[in-house]
């Protein structure tokens, strides 16, 4: 196995480490505002192992360029509008 394929093996079992850790965390969750937190670090952990998962030559079109807070429904509503368009 080469050098490069070590270190990624190794970050992803790192990150599959850090995930289980921020499960185990769950339960001891106090209020909202940890729950939060533990979701937000989970989704770091996340999004920072990603780009292990896909070949280098095609990082560039998986790549996440940041955080959006809207979620898909801008894709549901469009869908919803042409079916609801081509009916009338």
């Amino acid at each position: 196995m080469g050098k490069k394929l070590r270190n990624r093996v190794a970050a992803l079992t790192r990150g599959t480490q850090d995930l289980a850790a921020t499960l185990r965390a769950l339960p001891d969750a106090g209020d909202l505002d940890v729950l939060h937190g533990l979701e937000g670090e989970a989704a770091r952990q996340y999004f920072d192992r990603q780009p292990l998962l896909v070949k280098a030559d095609l990082r560039s079109v998986f790549s996440m360029d940041g955080r959006t807070r809207r979620a898909l429904w801008w894709l549901f509503r469009s869908a919803s509008r042409r079916r609801f368009n081509t009916r009338c």
